[in-house]
């Protein structure tokens, strides 16, 4: 049986940071956007879900490793990063 390419939740795990912060090298973003972004890049290979990303950025966050900022951007806060 042939395998897909299928990527497996503990290579999602282990990529998470990596690629948040190369997104966030590109400049201030939110949560949505980098899982919009991370999706684009992988040519929709790589699928997070909103609840998945934020525990990362609240970790990046706590070690200091990104700053959030909460902005209001079309009559809606978002927190960017």
């Amino acid at each position: 049986m042939e395998k897909k390419n299928k990527i497996t939740k503990e290579l999602m795990g282990a990529s998470s940071v990596p690629l948040i912060l190369s997104i966030l090298a590109l400049g201030e973003t939110y949560g949505f956007a980098i899982i919009e972004k991370v999706e684009e890049l992988s040519e929709g290979k790589l699928r997070w879900k909103e609840g998945s990303i934020y525990p990362v950025l609240k970790r990046l966050s706590a070690k200091k490793m990104i700053i959030p900022k909460w902005v209001v951007d079309e009559d809606r806060p978002r927190k960017y990063y």
